[in-house]
């Protein structure tokens, strides 16, 4: 085997193991069967791959890091944890959230239109409601464990001293 210098080469394929540069330490690209490595000395250090634009069918990776704005097309699939670190701590939806499994917020929440919860919404701590409660069934308040007061059925149940401050009007 012997080495081809030359300023230019046209051919329509080549076919090799691995492809280095000219004083064979600073790098290198391999061909395995499973796709391509890229070696940034000429150990086993991955190194870094730069395009303009990629066109992937999946990626399997560790950790990824996106400089500007990531878009999707298609849905985004968590299966631990979605973070945001730099820049505004928030996630912004376009469209529907589905949560399969708990939300839960160390801050506050708001929802500036309707919140709509097909189980059991639980509150933990002080919660401030402007304008109406409408509760199509059942509405506890607790202290603890201890309900307060409820609705069921058409009644409301107050279970300890019940202060009015100003009228209070009676239809029955």
């Amino acid at each position: 085997m012997g080495t081809v210098t030359a300023d230019k080469i046209s051919v329509h394929g080549i076919n090799t193991e691995w492809v280095g540069d000219r004083d064979s330490g600073k790098g290198r690209v391999e061909f395995p069967q499973s796709g391509v490595n890229v070696r940034k000395d000429g150990k086993q250090g991955w190194g870094t791959v730069a395009a303009d634009k990629t066109d992937l069918n999946d990626v399997a990776t560790h950790r990824a890091q996106v400089k500007e704005r990531l878009a999707l097309q298609g849905g985004l699939s968590v299966d631990n944890v979605l973070e945001t670190q730099d820049g505004p701590p928030r996630l912004i939806v376009h469209g529907r959230l589905d949560a399969e499994g708990e939300v839960k917020a160390d801050g506050t929440v708001t929802v500036t239109g309707d919140l709509t919860t097909l189980g059991m919404l639980r509150v933990h701590g002080e919660s401030r409601l402007q304008g109406k409660v409408n509760a199509g069934a059942h509405l506890p308040v607790r202290n603890g464990g201890a309900w307060i007061m409820h609705t069921n059925d058409g009644k409301v149940a107050i279970n300890g001293d019940l202060r009015v401050h100003g009228a209070f009007r009676s239809d029955s």
